[in-house]
């Protein structure tokens, strides 16, 4: 069953494979790890504020990220947006009635 999850340490080598891999293979992006300092820092970019990054989980592998960026005047930001749409479908997910969204947009809504 996929979970979601506030971003912990453990998950940073997984989160910047799943989302470098998106980036170079699928979208032939010519960017590294080291070209994105947020990535190598979650905690101090996106966890302040009403800020936070988030991954999905089947079992303890990411297979999806989301982060928000506190912009002041109580909006955010969405970006790393990166979805494995293999692992995520393989499960037959329908994602429109699936309590991955309401886990989301409650986690959202929570802090």
């Amino acid at each position: 069953m996929i979970k979601i999850s506030i971003y912990h340490p453990q998950y940073q080598n997984q989160v910047a494979e799943l989302i470098l891999k998106i980036q170079q293979q699928e979208f032939g992006v010519s960017i590294t790890l080291e070209d994105q300092s947020d990535l190598l820092n979650i905690p101090d970019f996106y966890q302040q504020g009403n800020g936070n990054f988030w991954v999905a989980l089947d079992e303890d592998n990411v297979v999806a990220t989301i982060a928000a960026i506190d912009i002041d005047n109580k909006y955010l930001a969405l970006r790393k947006m990166f979805v494995n749409v293999i692992k995520l479908f393989m499960f037959d997910y329908n994602l429109y009635s699936n309590p991955i969204n309401n886990n989301f947009c409650s986690s959202i809504s929570h802090g």
